[in-house]
């Protein structure tokens, strides 16, 4: 079975309009973050929306290129970097995203929205990066 291009590109162009959105948190202070719920929500469910996205893509080459399973989420962007389909300095990168996208997911009372803005900031590639 070969790769959907069509499922693909949609979720290809998804990441980079999250990614666009997600540029916006360069120049917010971390006041004016803190002080916005709408905004702290917003950039909560663009991330979450980034990695679930580059999780859907590489399970779904995964499973096309009969690639090895990936053990755990986590182990998704590993089997890309190891087989080539992504840079494996972007899968290293990337590595921590699963992690990150529990810790949204499930631990969102206990969210520190400091460490949110640092991911974003920090640990997203913005919109103009040379992998996105």
């Amino acid at each position: 079975m070969t790769v959907d291009r069509g499922i693909l590109l949609l979720r290809i162009l998804r990441v980079r309009q999250e990614l666009r959105h997600l540029d916006r948190l360069r120049s917010l202070s971390l006041e004016e973050y803190l002080a916005s719920t709408l905004e702290r929500y917003a950039t909560e469910r663009q991330i979450t929306i980034v990695i679930e996205t580059c999780l859907d893509i590489g399970h779904h080459v995964i499973a096309r290129e009969g690639r090895r399973r990936p053990t755990d989420y986590g182990d998704v962007l590993s089997c890309l970097g190891e087989n080539g389909v992504v840079d494996l300095e972007l899968a290293t990168v990337c590595e921590p995203w699963p992690d990150f996208r529990n810790i949204l997911t499930q631990m969102y009372l206990e969210l520190d929205q400091t460490r949110v803005l640092r991911f974003a900031r920090e640990d997203v590639p913005t919109s103009n990066h040379p992998s996105v």
